[in-house]
């Protein structure tokens, strides 16, 4: 059921993206990430043929990613927003993420919360996500706190309002995420709230429960869930108050309708691929190249988001 308060339409740059949402995410410098079998081209490709609401990119990528960086030269020096130079759809919401994750893997490149912010802003960003400090990955107990609130009120101050602006919450426990959340869900600037689901817990259950504590606090906000890949689990947060998710998982490997059966505990709606590619024939015959492969799994991701979505309030 849906709750009093809870946002159903996220609007920015005179975009909309309906609530709940599937947000697809791509990084070509997350080397974390080595399983992702899409390069740049490839993923931009598919998201082009597959038109998602809404799509994810990295600002660390646009400046130090081999392909990414080009490109974002090519449209600063055209004039351009990032979403017209790469021939993206104009209507799908871009999402920018921090870059804050792919920093801290690449410690010898010069990025900071203000080079973050501009390119952002440069390449027409509809959200901008202020550079996050996921403190639990650096390792270095040395390293000063920079507070996420402190961030978010500094720039709060440069912010326009014409973009999005998001934040990213991260926390040691669901009593800190809660105090996170409730600092920064005062700022009025801040549209979208984006918390790790690794800093959520360790199963759904309690997951769930830092979700609804979160949403307590937060009601007017859009409650953002990064990198939650496991379809299964998104009914569950979403009737606790999480309103979109991104995930890579999309530019992996094939996913078959019966191993989407498995990890979405949801049978598709029909047994042969029903992507703009494969065009109803089936999957084993008509998904051959790559870019095909990417679509098919764009459409059974975004299809069980579109089941969820419908039943939100009945």
């Amino acid at each position: 059921m849906t709750q009093p308060g809870k946002p159903k339409v996220f609007r920015s740059h005179g975009k909309r993206l309906e609530l709940p949402a599937y947000i697809p995410s791509f990084s070509e410098t997350h080397i974390a990430d080595r399983r992702v079998s899409a390069n740049w081209n490839g993923a931009v490709a598919a998201l082009k043929l597959f038109s998602p609401k809404a799509l994810m990119l990295s600002a660390f990528d646009f400046l130090y990613g081999p392909r990414a960086s080009l490109e974002a030269k090519e449209a600063l020096a055209e004039h351009k927003t990032i979403s017209e130079r790469l021939d993206l759809p104009q209507a799908a919401l871009l999402f920018l993420d921090s870059g804050g994750l792919e920093s801290i893997s690449h410690p010898d490149l010069e990025f900071t919360p203000e080079m973050s912010y501009a390119i952002q802003r440069k390449l027409g960003a509809d959200v901008i996500t202020l550079m996050d400090f996921p403190r639990s990955r650096t390792g270095d107990t040395r390293a000063p706190v920079i507070d996420e609130f402190d961030v978010a009120t500094g720039f709060a101050a440069l912010h326009d309002g014409s973009a999005g602006l998001a934040a990213v919450i991260h926390g040691r426990s669901s009593d800190e995420l809660v105090r996170q959340t409730t600092r920064l869900a005062s700022l009025s600037v801040v549209k979208v709230l984006c918390v790790p689901t690794k800093s959520l817990g360790g199963n759904l259950e309690k997951k769930s429960e830092t979700v609804r504590a979160l949403k307590a606090v937060s009601l007017d906000k859009v409650l953002h869930i990064l990198a939650e890949g496991s379809p299964k689990a998104w009914g569950d947060l979403v009737a606790a108050g999480a309103d979109s998710f991104d995930a890579t998982t999309w530019c992996r490997a094939l996913i078959s309708p019966e191993t989407f059966r498995q990890i979405a505990h949801w049978i598709p709606p029909r047994t042969t691929c029903n992507c703009v590619q494969c065009r109803g024939e089936l999957m084993e015959v008509a998904c051959r190249s790559r870019t095909d492969m990417l679509v098919h799994n764009l459409s059974l991701f975004s299809s069980k988001m579109d089941d969820i979505r419908e039943n939100v309030g009945r």
